[in-house]
């Protein structure tokens, strides 16, 4: 990603690939708040992780 400052270009880019995740989710999971705060818990704690390794990856390049 040879551009000005790649690490906001991944995030742009990945901002709309998670909303299209929890679109899917809260259209297709059931009703049950367990299941949906357990999938909502794991996908905020994988984003932070991911895009905080990402950014710091992107940003010394």
């Amino acid at each position: 990603m040879k551009t000005e400052n790649p690490a906001m270009l991944f995030l742009i880019i990945n901002i709309f690939k998670d909303i299209i995740w929890v679109g899917y989710w809260l259209i297709n999971l059931e009703t049950n708040q367990t299941n949906f705060l357990f999938l909502i818990g794991i996908f905020l704690v994988t984003s932070f992780a991911l895009y905080f390794k990402v950014i710091r990856l992107l940003n010394r390049s």
